[in-house]
């Protein structure tokens, strides 16, 4: 466990201060395909708990609207949303993803690609300061999150 938080961590960091983000790694850095599929699981742990729990909590009305928070929450999204990706190399086949990811890489990518741009969109949104723009940006990400785990995700 120590050594997948350091690997989050590590990745946080270098994205964090990172320009240019891409959705494949450039090389597979994981030991053992359990290592990638505990990364990946651990990646979007931590995106359920920003999107899901804390953001999510807002957009249902759930908690009452700060957007100091919901403006920190999204850059924190922002940054989570690239690190499970790396995760899926060639040959990391397990966990809740279905094998067919590997078979269809180009639309498992646009699919990924499509949740990084609505994070941004997100984003955006959260420093408008606007509610109803953050619930629309909010419902984006869903859409892209949902798109992606209807085909790619095991139920």
């Amino acid at each position: 466990m120590k050594k997948l938080l350091s690997a989050v961590m590590l990745a946080t960091c270098t994205l964090a201060t990172s320009t240019a983000l891409a959705v494949t790694p450039a090389e597979d850095h994981f030991e053992t395909t359990d290592d990638a599929v505990q990364y990946r699981q651990a990646a979007f742990k931590l995106i359920g708990d920003v999107f899901g729990a804390r953001l999510g909590a807002v957009a249902r009305g759930d908690v009452d609207y700060d957007a100091d928070a919901v403006k920190e929450n999204a850059q924190t999204l922002k940054v989570l949303i690239n690190l499970p990706w790396a995760g899926f190399a060639d040959g990391r086949e397990g966990g809740n993803a279905q094998d067919k990811i590997w078979g269809n890489k180009d639309d498992f990518n646009k699919k990924a690609q499509a949740a990084i741009d609505a994070v941004a969109e997100l984003e955006t949104a959260s420093e408008s300061g606007d509610l109803a723009k953050f619930k629309q940006a909010f419902a984006g990400v869903g859409q892209s999150c949902k798109s992606c785990h209807d085909s790619y995700r095991k139920r």
